[in-house]
C-alpha cells in the first residue's frame, strides 16, 4: 500500500541545535564552577556555592543535551523535555532582568523562539 511520506519541520530542527548548544554551554559553565573557581570574582557572584551550582548546571546540561537529541529524533518526550525546560529558562531569565537586563532579554527570546518552533510544529512528534 502507499503510505503518506510526512515532511519534518526546519523549525524543529533548529529548536534541537539551539538546545544542543545550550546544554553543551552548560556543562561547559558548571565544569568552569567546579575546577576553575579562578574564573569567577566573588564581588559578581549572585550565589556563592559554587560546587552546588557547577553540579546543577552539569546536571542541566545533559538534560538538555537528552531533549536536543529526542528533539532531533520527533520523539514526543523531547517535544515535553524542551516545553517544560524552556519555560522554566525563560522564567529564570525574567528574574534576571535588573542584573543583566541584555541578556536576559536574549535569553528570553531564544526560549520563545524554542517553544514556538516546537509547540506549532507539534504535528511532527509521534
Amino acid at each position: 500500500m502507499y503510505e503518506e511520506e510526512r515532511t519534518r519541520s526546519g523549525w524543529v530542527t533548529l529548536s534541537a541545535v539551539l538546545v544542543l548548544v545550550v546544554g553543551g554551554y552548560n556543562i561547559v559553565w558548571g565544569y568552569a564552577a567546579l575546577d576553575k573557581k579562578e574564573l569567577f570574582h566573588p564581588a559578581r557572584l549572585v550565589y556563592s556555592n559554587l560546587e552546588f551550582w557547577g553540579w546543577f548546571f552539569i546536571v542541566i546540561g545533559a538534560v538538555q543535551l537528552l531533549a536536543a537529541f529526542l528533539l532531533f529524533a520527533r520523539s514526543p518526550a523531547g517535544l515535553v523535555l524542551t516545553t517544560i525546560g524552556a519555560s522554566l529558562n525563560m522564567m529564570l531569565a525574567f528574574f534576571a532582568l535588573l542584573a543583566n537586563s541584555d541578556w536576559a532579554f536574549v535569553i528570553i527570546a531564544l526560549d520563545v523562539l524554542i517553544l514556538w518552533s516546537v509547540l506549532a510544529h507539534s504535528s511532527d512528534f509521534g
